[in-house]
């Protein structure tokens, strides 16, 4: 395990197993990948697949930062270690009590904790048994965690129909020794049962960001409309002074909307110095003039609201806007990018995510057969460094790997694909039977 060249180590989520998660009965994903793809039927899990990722990968830092720092420091306070530690005292213990430390790890509050809060409002569970595969007892997720090419560790979240998470932790050899000795720990303890401050300089992370199908409703053009609405609807309760008991529930949103509305909040808070032009897909332009998003019609030369564009542009904008930020994202996960594209528009988005791969690891979930072909076609073309495919069956609710050929940029059509151009070919016979 190696720091980068610039002294700094960047821990990634690099596979994700999944047993009666979900709708999903069973899934291995590869995600060592500049650029992974999973396509499938609606509703057949890809956005329980893509949520998952993207929670376990933001959470690697935390969980590092944190969670290892805790089981550290129970180690040393065990053996009287206090005061400000030194590196090499510090190595020399996580190298001695190795396995102490993976317990301790494992126990961790804020381990177990993140498991049980986070969950649930990602999904919009009310329990989290919930999350189990009809008919199953329970849940089994395993996340490895890899720095460089070396596996750091592999985290076990299995959930029971009690409701109950629980993790435990495995480490890869020579972690966690091998981990504290490339980021340069310091580290401050006081005494049994006390606290403690600690800071690794040398681990980073450029952030994990998430870019839901829902992008277009949240573009903060649509903000004042939003606050109306639920306004008027708050006022009906109770026309000219009668009270009428009309139910109202405040709207749940999934984590993953939340996130994304606060990074286009950070996207467009850097004032007047974040005015930037970004083209849109080869029809146009998005024109960010803080607090506004405008549109210029590349054909028409007119510029409008970003929401007098096509519902397809505008979808796209959403993408755009938060992916263009700096630093760019460790990992970018997109839902659905082709959404409301017409299919040539659907090769340029593919063409526009390839490009991205180049700094971020991007993972894409897509019901596009243009969308994947393409991005295979930019692999074989040497466009797309690597690339992981993988289709969702929703016969067996199984996650399958797509097979690619890395000469012609091929693959094997799905079944629903094959099923649904099987459908289209019967019904053209019988108009051709027809007298």
């Amino acid at each position: 395990m190696t720091p980068s060249p610039h002294g700094q180590v960047h821990p990634y989520l690099t596979r994700l197993d999944v047993r009666n998660f979900g709708p999903i009965r069973r899934g291995s994903l590869e995600l060592d990948a500049d650029m992974t793809f999973v396509f499938g039927p609606q509703n057949s899990g890809k956005t329980y697949l893509a949520t998952l990722a993207y929670l376990l990968s933001r959470q690697i830092q935390p969980m590092l930062g944190i969670g290892l720092t805790t089981a550290l420091v129970e180690a040393l306070q065990s053996e009287g270690l206090t005061g400000t530690i030194s590196e090499e005292v510090i190595v020399d213990l996580a190298t001695r009590k190795s396995s102490e430390i993976e317990g301790a790890f494992s126990r961790s509050p804020f381990l177990r904790g993140f498991v049980s809060s986070s969950l649930g409002p990602v999904y919009l569970v009310e329990r989290l048994s919930d999350l189990i595969y009809q008919g199953q007892d329970r849940s089994e997720i395993d996340a490895e965690y890899s720095i460089g090419q070396t596996r750091a560790f592999t985290l076990r979240i299995t959930i029971t129909q009690s409701g109950v998470a629980t993790t435990t932790v495995s480490f890869g050899q020579g972690f966690p020794a091998n981990f504290l000795r490339a980021v340069h720990p310091q580290l401050s303890v006081m005494g049994p049962g006390g606290g403690w401050s600690s800071s690794q300089p040398g681990l980073t992370s450029g952030g994990t960001r998430y870019i839901p199908v829902e992008r277009l409703v949240l573009l903060p053009v649509f903000y004042p409309y939003m606050n109306l609405i639920l306004s008027i609807y708050r006022g009906l309760a109770q026309p000219s002074g009668l009270a009428i008991n009309i139910p109202y529930q405040t709207p749940r949103f999934r984590q993953t909307v939340l996130d994304y509305v606060q990074e286009v909040n950070n996207a467009l808070s850097a004032g007047p110095q974040a005015s930037r032009d970004f083209e849109l897909l080869n029809v146009g332009q998005l024109q960010v003039r803080v607090p506004q998003l405008l549109f210029k019609d590349s054909k028409r030369k007119v510029v409008t609201q970003i929401s007098s564009a096509g519902s397809g542009v505008a979808q796209f904008a959403g993408i755009v806007l938060v992916a263009e930020r700096t630093p760019q994202a460790d990992s970018l996960f997109v839902e659905e990018p082709e959404l409301n594209l017409h299919a040539d528009a659907q090769l340029r988005a593919a063409d526009y995510l390839a490009g991205l791969s180049h700094t971020s690891r991007v993972f894409v979930t897509t019901h596009s057969h243009y969308v994947a072909t393409q991005l295979c076609l930019l692999f074989a073309k040497g466009k797309i460094r690597s690339l992981r495919g993988y289709y969702i069956d929703p016969d067996t609710d199984s996650v399958d790997p797509v097979l690619i050929d890395r000469r012609t940029g091929g693959f094997a059509v799905p079944k629903s694909i094959e099923k649904a151009l099987e459908a289209i070919g019967n019904l053209a016979l019988e108009l051709d039977n027809e007298p």
